[in-house]
């Protein structure tokens, strides 16, 4: 079946005469004109694994280092530069909790998606936790990237399921609602 994802638009109709007439209230109603499927907007980016060994100096981010409104606080890591503080994050990396956006490309948080921490990727040397669902729009991404904050932020949520004690969204979540 999948999401179908609603295009509102308006008719204007130029009338310059003075109206009292019953069809007049209607018509600068706004009325869903076209309904669009999810792989008409974007398509889902397959994982690619990264060549760690060509890592040095970088910068990761995970979901707590977003913010709600989209933007990202990377930090910067060092395989040279391992200690107790980020070993953590080494961890994650070395198991292949890593991925590599293009500039364009909208990452949408699969944990908690109700908090928007949606991103649109301005900075494609930042590397980011596979946490996230990417996406590459098939239309202009600012737009969409904005649609999924707002207008269709309501839906993602919808299709969204309870996971360890908080919502969680996956790709065929999308792809099958």
């Amino acid at each position: 079946m999948g999401m179908r994802w609603q295009c509102i638009s308006q008719s204007w109709v130029n009338d310059s005469s003075l109206r009292f007439d019953v069809d007049y209230i209607f018509e600068n109603i706004t009325r869903v004109d076209k309904y669009y499927r999810w792989n008409e907007l974007f398509e889902f980016v397959s994982y690619q694994k990264i060549n760690l060994e060509e890592l040095d100096d970088f910068q990761y981010a995970e979901i707590g280092n977003v913010n709600n409104n989209g933007s990202v606080l990377p930090i910067t890591l060092s395989f040279s530069n391992r200690n107790e503080v980020n070993e953590n994050y080494f961890i994650k990396i070395e198991k292949g909790d890593i991925i590599k956006p293009e500039n364009g490309d909208i990452l949408i948080s699969s944990v908690r998606p109700y908090l928007n921490k949606n991103i649109l990727i301005e900075n494609d040397n930042i590397y980011f936790t596979s946490a996230f669902i990417h996406i590459r729009p098939k239309i202009d991404s600012e737009i969409l990237y904005y649609l999924l904050r707002t207008t269709l932020f309501k839906q993602l949520n919808a299709v969204s399921r309870q996971g360890k004690g908080y919502p969680t969204l996956k790709e065929d979540d999308i792809k099958l609602n």
